[in-house]
């Protein structure tokens, strides 16, 4: 968060005492204005204090700190806790604005959810049920559907196979009054559903387990019967029992969710993002605006919208901060892109953060919140890349087969942890934001070629989706401009970017073939097996080393690279090595950890992000270990 010029800022004079959790706690406090806030947080950070001790340096508070206060409230109700965890995370944000803190100690502490039966169920949590092959095909296609379309579940049941525009992504359906009106989903679901289908032509898309009787009170109407396998309708109580029972174990409360919590969180995931009441009756498809009170408020403004144009106006540094935390990580994404930098995109979110505080007045609620930040955002990237402009360098020492990489020594990778508190569907606006396509290494080094503000507007335009003419105010252009320079940053992407890209595989869980071949890279390197490492690499794999500026092509080049960093002649020759699997900007990767002769402990060493294409690794993207905090990893392991 940014540092607010209204309190006074804390200093530490060199060779000062470190700052101590109660002092820390006593400032914080004071920084409050509202009375109610304050008393509310200070019977919270009392319990740290304790927990901690007043002296304890405030820098070296741990999650175990926080977990040891947050344990008085473990069989509290979920208000209750989460008031107490909103309390830490507030004084958290504070102090590390204040440079006294440089990690989050409540990383590992979560907000509960309420057990309302309407309740909406947050995007990571229903990612595996989407994804998880292990739900039958008929169970994804429904859930997928009822999540796009924002539909009622009878809707989607009565659907039949003649009524799909399969080319159009939309079907029909008898709404409440017995209008006939159109719903529209995602390209999941449209990749899944012709296997749902296999090759029927008629009857119902969801059918039973089995055969419907054929005599009797229960005997299905024809429209409910599918002609070629017999089988009747999917019920609306069957689908309702097979949704609970797959979700109950994602399910917190462990209950399992509802069929109507798919609609209820597809619109509270489309208000969040940012849609207005207008929007989203369009989607729903809700015969009034008032039905649509719990998503968004009268007026075509969003709860979050709403709740941004009062919080803007406020003085109160601690409102003030919550307001802007929420919006960190997706911001944070966006500087990224824009810089091709981990550590320079925080700061760079620091700084916009600061900026938003300082700019707090001119947010008068005309655009989203959001939107609003992300300008901010945009801004303080290119100031950045003004005052600091660099770019790619051509190498002249290629040594090896084929064209030379440029060098991109400032690239860094992205945690993928961090991604998916920010990873909507494909269903959602802002789909595109934590895609594969837009957060791979290959993409990042593509864009780094792009001068600044071309940069900004492909981003702007092509991966956040954002018109034309919301992207000249923001960049302070021409809508001709805009236009302009988006047609000349698509030639060079496309330069850039690999060929065959769009036959990758899209982001998901690991299958079991990309599986094994992690498992037999971490052979290679803990068995030093050049031969198993070279069995393993596609014939035209390349390596590179940002920041340094070696790089290999071909599978001959980057076996000689690896026999040689495990040969006698190399520093690590009879080290031992202990690998970690992690992912990266949504790629596997490794965390190579060295253990030299005479050792007790194993070092970080690298971080290796492997692109596969095919069964075989065709790039491998080698980092130096300063990033391992920001992957959860440790710096040692024991032996």
């Amino acid at each position: 968060m940014c540092h607010i010029t209204l309190e006074e800022e804390i200093v530490v004079s060199p060779g000062a005492a470190a700052p101590t959790t109660g002092a820390a706690v006593v400032r914080f406090l004071d920084s409050v204005t509202a009375a109610t806030t304050r008393a509310g947080y200070a019977e919270t950070l009392a319990r740290l204090t304790t927990v901690a001790g007043p002296r304890h340096p405030v820098a070296a508070l741990t999650p175990e700190h926080y977990a040891a206060v947050m344990d008085r409230w473990q069989a509290a109700a979920a208000a209750t806790w989460n008031r107490h965890l909103s309390a830490l995370t507030s004084f958290t944000t504070w102090a590390r604005r204040h440079d006294l803190l440089t990690t989050d100690p409540a990383r590992r502490l979560e907000r509960r959810r309420t057990a309302r039966g309407d309740r909406s169920i947050p995007r990571p949590r229903l990612e595996p049920l989407f994804t998880d092959t292990t739900h039958a095909l008929r169970e994804r296609v429904l859930w997928r559907l009822l999540y796009d379309t924002a539909a009622r579940a009878e809707e989607i049941l009565a659907l039949n196979v003649e009524d799909l525009d399969l080319e159009h992504r939309r079907a029909p359906v008898v709404a409440k009054g017995g209008a006939v009106e159109y719903v529209h989903w995602a390209a999941p679901a449209a990749r899944l559903l012709p296997g749902l289908l296999a090759g029927r032509t008629s009857g119902p898309v969801f059918l039973a387990d089995r055969r419907a009787p054929t005599s009797g009170p229960r005997v299905p109407a024809p429209a409910d019967l599918c002609p070629i396998t017999g089988r009747g309708r999917l019920s609306y109580p069957r689908a309702e029992f097979l949704f609970k029972a797959a979700s109950a174990r994602l399910d917190p409360h462990g209950r399992g969710w509802t069929l109507h919590q798919l609609r209820h969180s597809a619109l509270r995931h489309l208000a969040q993002a940012g849609h207005t009441a207008p929007e989203l009756r369009a989607k729903s498809r809700h015969q009034h605006l008032a039905s649509l009170g719990r998503y968004v408020r009268r007026g075509d403004e969003t709860p979050a919208a709403a709740e941004a144009a009062a919080g803007a106006q406020a003085v109160d540094e601690a409102a003030f901060g919550g307001l802007v935390e929420q919006y960190r990580r997706e911001l944070q994404v966006h500087c990224y892109r824009m810089v091709g930098s981990f550590e320079e995109s925080e700061d760079l979110v620091q700084e916009t953060f600061l900026r938003a505080w300082r700019k707090r007045d001119s947010f008068q609620g005309r655009s989203t919140f959001r939107a609003w930040l992300y300008r901010i955002a945009t801004n303080a990237c290119l100031d950045f890349l003004d005052r600091h402009p660099r770019h790619p360098l051509p190498r002249e020492d290629a040594q090896a087969v084929g064209t030379a990489p440029d060098e991109i020594r400032w690239l860094q990778p992205y945690p993928d942890r961090l991604l998916e508190p920010v990873a909507p569907g494909d269903a959602e606006p802002d789909a595109a934001s934590v895609r594969k396509e837009t957060i791979e290494l290959a993409f990042l080094v593509a864009i780094q070629h792009l001068p600044a503000r071309q940069r900004a507007v492909l981003i702007l335009r092509d991966v956040l989706g954002w018109p034309a003419k919301e992207t000249s105010l923001a960049l302070g252009l021409s809508v001709a401009a805009v236009k302009s320079a988006l047609q000349r940053a698509r030639p060079t992407m496309k330069t850039y970017l690999p060929r065959r890209r769009e036959e990758w595989a899209p982001s998901g869980p690991a299958t079991a073939q990309e599986r094994a071949l992690l498992r037999r890279f971490m052979d290679a390197h803990e068995r030093a097996d050049t031969a198993l490492f070279a069995e393993l690499l596609r014939e035209d794999v390349r390596m590179t080393m940002p920041p340094l500026p070696f790089w290999f092509s071909g599978r001959e080049a980057v076996t000689g690279f690896a026999a040689h960093a495990f040969g006698p002649h190399s520093p690590l020759h009879r080290a031992h090595w202990r690998s970690v699997l992690t992912r990266a900007n949504r790629q596997p990767a490794v965390a190579g950890y060295v253990r030299l002769p005479g050792e007790i402990e194993y070092r970080a060493q690298v971080l290796n992000v492997l692109r596969i294409e095919g069964g075989e690794i065709a790039e491998i993207t080698a980092f130096e270990p300063r990033l391992f905090a920001a992957f959860d990893l440790p710096l040692t392991l024991s032996s």
